[in-house]
Order: C-alpha cells, then sequence, then structure tokens
C-alpha cells in the first residue's frame, strides 16, 4: 500500500495515458493552478470531493487510486445468473444514453453509459458516468435485450478478461467527444444472436445461458472447421443436445465432489 502523493500521481497519470492533463482537468472542473497542483509531489493528496469527482469522471476503483490496492476500475461481478439478471433490470430502470450487452464465448456483461451533472466549487460540471455489470445471465436475458435498446457485441477472449479484471476504463471503452471508444469500434450483433431464435431458449427461463452459448459456439466453430452446412434448426438442435450433454456432466462432477467430501469427512470422524 502506497498512499504518496508521488504514488498517486503515477496511477492517475496511468489512468489519463495518452489524454492531456490540462484539458481533462477543466472538463472537471478545476482551475489551472488546481489542475497543476493535483500533479505536484509536494503537495497534499486531493480532497475527498475532488476523489469522488474522478472516480465517477473515470470509473475508477478510489482503493486503487488512493491506496493502489484492488482493480482499478469498479465492476459489480455477480456469480448467480438470477441475480445478474436482476441487477441489469434494476440498472435498465434508470436512463441511460448508451447501453451494451457485452458476450465473450460463455460470459456477459452489461456496460452503460450518460451524462451526469454535478456541482463543484459552486460551478456545474457535467461528465460521463458509465457502468459494468458481470456475470452468467440465464435465458432470460435475452428477453431483458429485446425489452431494452440494447446493443450487442463481441470480445476476444483476453479483452473481456481484462473488462473481467478492472482494467478497462471509461475512456477506453465509450472515447470522448474527440475520440471513438473500444465499445464503438466493434461490430453489432443483432439480439438473436443471443440464441434467442432457439425455441427451447426462450421456453426455459432458467437455462443456463453461458453453459448454452459456449455449447452454440463450438458447434459454429465446428461448421467452419470442417466445412459442414447446417440450417439454423439442426444448429439448435445439436447445440440443444450438447447443452444437455454438459449439464449432465457438470451434476455428475459436483456429485462425485460431495460424495468425495463426504467420504474424507466421515474418515476424519467429521460426520
Amino acid at each position: 500500500m502506497d498512499t504518496s502523493k508521488r504514488a498517486f500521481v503515477e496511477r492517475l497519470l496511468n489512468v489519463l495515458r495518452d489524454r492531456k492533463r490540462h484539458v481533462w482537468g477543466v472538463d472537471l472542473g478545476f482551475t489551472n493552478n488546481r489542475i497543476h497542483r493535483l500533479f505536484k509531489d509536494s503537495e497534499p493528496l486531493p480532497s475527498t470531493e475532488e476523489l469522488a469527482l474522478m472516480g465517477e469522471a473515470e470509473n475508477l476503483n478510489l482503493n486503487w487510486l488512493v491506496y493502489g490496492t484492488g482493480p482499478r476500475h469498479r465492476v459489480l461481478s455477480f456469480i448467480n445468473p438470477g441475480e445478474f439478471n436482476t441487477g441489469i433490470e434494476n440498472i435498465l430502470k434508470e436512463s441511460w444514453s448508451r447501453a451494451f450487452i457485452v458476450i465473450c464465448q460463455s460470459r456477459c456483461a452489461l456496460m452503460t453509459e450518460r451524462q451526469k451533472q454535478v456541482k463543484y466549487k459552486n460551478r456545474d460540471v457535467s461528465f460521463r458516468q458509465t457502468g459494468c455489470l458481470l456475470g452468467p445471465g440465464n435465458a432470460k436475458l435475452q428477453s431483458i435485450v429485446r425489452a431494452g435498446s440494447i446493443q450487442c457485441v463481441e470480445f476476444p477472449t483476453f479483452r473481456f478478461e481484462e473488462l473481467e479484471a478492472g482494467e478497462l476504463g471509461s475512456y477506453f471503452l465509450f472515447g470522448n467527444s474527440q475520440v471513438r471508444g473500444y465499445l464503438e469500434e466493434l461490430e453489432a450483433r443483432d439480439s438473436n444472436w443471443l440464441l434467442g431464435d432457439m425455441p427451447f431458449a426462450g421456453s426455459h427461463s432458467e437455462i443456463d445461458l453461458a453453459c448454452l452459448i459456449n455449447c452454440y459456439n463450438k458447434i459454429e466453430s465446428l461448421k467452419r472447421n470442417t466445412g459442414q452446412v447446417l440450417n439454423k434448426e439442426k444448429t439448435a438442435e445439436l447445440t440443444w443436445v450438447m447443452y444437455q450433454t454438459e449439464m449432465v456432466e457438470q451434476q455428475q462432477t459436483a456429485a462425485a465432489q460431495l460424495s468425495s467430501s463426504s467420504s474424507e469427512d466421515l474418515a476424519n470422524g467429521e460426520l
């Protein structure tokens, strides 16, 4: 843990990267003198009000910015698909300028953006507020995507892992008025790409969408590698068969682990 001003400045410059610190500071309502002092090692750390402003504008984890601990950017992660879907529904009840569903093989994320205005030193400051929810949604996620104005995109594995680790910030993902963000550079995908056109996907809300998408991707990869041509119905059928097989294997693995654990507990006299 390094709370020195020098370490703070290094972390802040790491966030800004190729952006000019003066332009960034002015956009947040800082005066020229305050911007100079923010990056000066001999000056104290910013006030809590200034830190909160930086945190919201860059979606920063303030523990990382001030103490150097934890991920750089804030990511709200869910393990349970039902809780993830509920989190998405709650977020989408608010007004957002843009929302993206990001898919990477068997994982999903919701990225949101809107303009927010706050008072700082009796001045109105406007900045972009963003959010990131990440989790394994089930088939209900498809109906949520259809109901809202949400754009679907796909991340490569390495980029999604960076997002998951909190390494991708608002500027990189959404850009600004002069620079296009990474999300805008990606090709938009139709919402049916989330397997919404498969009859079993819409009728079984408890389907593990992460596993289903992973199976679908395996079938698509097999088609590309073998040159085999399958219509939509056959692709759906094979995906469903693979999904059922993998779910059975997962249940058998879980049962075996439980049995092994119980046997060890019995041997140790813990049951």
